[in-house]
């Protein structure tokens, strides 16, 4: 008989209900095959025939088959698990050729054949070892006798193998920061000790400390595919790329804050940013608030009670323990007093109490907040540049104002002029210039539109030009 195949092994994938297995190999006795189960953890059993499986074909060329056991005790290879069937020889030769007999050719054969399925057997081993290159130069080569807890590593000159620990290898050491963070078991554990925010939905905030050039507590704003939307640093009350901050209202998108009703007013955003005394940050979406000015705490005043004629700063806070977004007024554009368990806030505009403790009606979308037309000078006539107070104008944390400037004569019909300037002193601007004028001889009054940033809180520069000239300064909007 020849051997003319390769195969000395064969795998089956187990299914819970497949009990016969080809065996597509030649074998002379039963007692030359093993059968092993792998199971799904990796776990190793080798079978014993009578136990596990019966086996025939011995002998045949063509190979036999293996048949598993269901009783008494059902050994059906499952889902997840490996069947692998291989020839394995003892190494022995046991035909022995009596001298001056006849040639016995069928027993030679048959040994040159176990020689055959020696070499087999040891190739099929060899398949699964690690070998070094075909090229190489290296021979000979020997592993170290087994250590505890040390690594398998090429010596200094990469020769031979050794045993190594971990102080052998250049490697960076971790600190004890990272080995609390490699133990985190979850990703929500993990977050928690990078001090992240535990937010999963876009524009979630990242915080990162100490990182070179960027002050501390910037923030990565990240989207829900995990591609990065912006970075931004946090510095001096700066947040470069968002609406606020740099401009004095918190960062957000789709501010509006407008009067609901003479105690309320309401708040809604696609975001707002909020940050806590320490200088965390928190992004707040879907930002949806009605606060009223008779109520104390959250969505209420923060403290003592409602005054009139007072400039109130409107705020969102967020409650980290609670999950809880809320609005809050308070007389203090810088120092809110928060209710319990609210530690981050963000102010997003103003609003004011008129002589009977009424909100005054403001409409603002973002930065730009308009009211009621304000006369904070009228019939003026200074000749030389004078302070107008925008107190009941504009919010003491407006950055520009804008209005309208009227001018007239009381008597006469010489060319008059009224301006209104940023800063001034005598009869020249300093500082920003607007101009309303009627001209010789022409009756009536002159008009024009004012827009200038503030130097000085709630305070233009005014004076008029020209023989019984008079000016009149309204004032219905402001910038954040």
């Amino acid at each position: 008989m020849t051997v003319s195949s390769q195969t000395q092994r064969v795998s089956y994938a187990g299914d819970g209900s497949t009990t016969s297995f080809p065996v597509s190999f030649l074998f002379y006795s039963n007692a030359d095959v093993s059968a092993i189960l792998r199971a799904t953890d990796g776990t190793e059993t080798t079978w014993t025939e009578n136990t596990q499986y019966t086996l025939t074909g011995a002998g045949n060329p063509n190979g036999g088959t293996l048949t598993v056991k269901t009783s008494p005790t059902d050994y059906t290879p499952a889902s997840g698990t490996t069947l692998v069937i291989k020839r394995e020889l003892d190494f022995v030769q046991e035909t022995d050729l009596p001298a001056d007999g006849a040639f016995p050719s069928e027993s030679v054969e048959r040994q040159l054949d176990r020689s055959v399925m020696h070499a087999q057997q040891l190739g099929e081993q060899i398949a699964r070892s690690l070998t070094l290159p075909a090229t190489t130069a290296f021979a000979n080569l020997s592993l170290p006798e087994p250590a505890s807890n040390q690594l398998l590593g090429w010596n200094a000159g990469a020769t031979d193998l050794e045993n190594k620990v971990a102080a052998d290898i250049p490697l960076t050491s971790v600190t004890t920061f990272m080995q609390t963070l490699l133990d985190d078991a979850t990703a929500a554990a993990a977050r928690g000790t990078l001090e992240l925010a535990t937010s999963t939905t876009d524009h979630a905030l990242v915080r990162f400390n100490g990182v070179s050039g960027k002050q501390q507590n910037s923030t990565v704003i990240i989207g829900d595919t995990g591609g990065i939307s912006g970075v931004e640093s946090i510095n001096n009350n700066t947040l470069a790329g968002l609406s606020g901050w740099g401009n004095v209202i918190a960062p957000h998108e789709g501010l509006v804050v407008q009067s609901a009703s003479v105690s309320t007013v309401d708040v809604d955003a696609a975001g707002v940013l909020v940050r806590s005394a320490a200088g965390d940050v928190r992004w707040l979406e879907s930002v949806n608030l009605t606060v009223n000015i008779t109520a104390s705490g959250a969505n209420g005043l923060d403290t003592g009670s409602e005054a009139a004629l007072t400039w109130y700063y409107v705020y969102v806070i967020y409650n980290p323990t609670t999950d809880t977004t809320a609005g809050l007024l308070s007389a203090s554009a810088t120092s809110p007093t928060l209710p319990s368990g609210y530690t981050y806030s963000g102010l997003v505009g103003s609003i004011r109490n008129d002589g009977a403790n009424d909100f005054i009606e403001i409409h603002q979308r973002g930065r730009l907040a308009v009211t009621l037309r304000n006369t904070p000078l009228s019939n003026g006539t200074a000749t030389s540049y004078t302070a107008v107070s925008l107190i009941g104008a504009v919010p003491p944390i407006a950055t520009a104002a804008r209005g309208y400037l009227t001018v007239d004569r009381s008597a006469g019909t010489a060319a008059v002029d009224l301006f209104v300037a940023t800063e001034g002193a005598g009869t020249s601007a300093t500082l920003g210039e607007e101009r309303a004028s009627i001209q010789n001889a022409v009756t009536g009054f002159g008009t024009s539109a004012w827009e200038l940033p503030l130097k000085t809180a709630q305070q233009v520069v005014y004076r008029v030009a020209g023989t019984s000239a008079r000016g009149t300064i309204t004032c219905s909007q402001w910038r954040y």
